[in-house]
């Protein structure tokens, strides 16, 4: 358990993961990349240049930028989610309702982009009914393309979870309300 830099991750890796994390320059939970900005860790100190160290396929990042582009219509492009695809009663605190982002919604000039992966059909409807547009990929596995997406947006607003981590990868602000 000395060799994991966070214990309650400790429970999940056995032997051969432990074994295999030795072989890589760096592991990170993907909470960190969050944080890959700050220079000076447990400050709020911002480092220099853009945070990002995931590089999206430059094919896929080119065909978002132009899909994107087009639904923003030269507005900001906020990416927003609210919650995980795994609730429990545990995890629920750290999430909320799709409503509270109704405030957000007024903003002007600003193009809303959905990055909820396992969003329900209501969930869906609701963002149509908003004005959020909906991206169509796979925001849960397709790794790619969640990195290429999130390249394209100028910020991210959500808890933390997959799509906003990726965010903070390729160098796109994320913001985590709290």
């Amino acid at each position: 358990r000395e060799d994991v830099p966070n214990l309650e991750a400790a429970i999940y890796l056995d032997g051969p993961t432990l074994q295999k994390l030795q072989e890589f320059e760096k592991v990170a939970f993907t909470n960190e990349l969050l944080l890959s900005n700050v220079l000076e860790k447990g400050t709020l100190t911002p480092a220099e240049g853009d945070g990002g160290h995931l590089v999206p396929d430059p094919e896929l990042k080119a065909s978002w930028a132009k899909t994107i582009g087009e639904m923003a219509a030269g507005k900001r492009r906020v990416g927003i989610l609210w919650r995980s695809g795994l609730i429990d009663r545990k995890r629920k605190r750290f999430y909320f309702e799709l409503e509270a982002l109704r405030p957000l919604l007024d903003l002007p000039d600003c193009a809303f982009f959905t990055l909820q992966h396992a969003a329900s059909a209501e969930e869906i409807q609701w963002c149509q009914e908003n004005g959020i547009q909906v991206v169509e990929a796979d925001l849960f596995e397709d790794f790619e393309a969640v990195a290429a997406i999130t390249s394209e947006l100028d910020v991210i607003v959500g808890p933390s979870t997959l799509p906003l981590e990726m965010a903070a990868a390729v160098g796109t602000p994320a913001l985590i309300p709290g």
